[in-house]
């Protein structure tokens, strides 16, 4: 890739959790849980060629 990152991740990685604004985020009450549904995507076979060392790996 030739774009390089505006991040400065060693700001970053210096900051604690109590140091990032969370300000915006409306807190998730009792009445957002009632209606809330988990929808899980069905899974999908896939078949995958690799080479025998990789698969010891994992």
């Amino acid at each position: 890739m030739s774009k390089v990152s505006k991040t400065d991740w060693e700001r970053l990685s210096d900051m604690g959790d109590k140091d990032i604004d969370t300000s915006d985020i409306p807190e998730l009450d009792d009445a957002f849980f009632l209606s809330a549904e988990l929808k899980v995507p069905p899974k999908q076979p896939v078949t995958l060629r690799i080479d025998s060392d990789v698969l010891v790996w994992f």
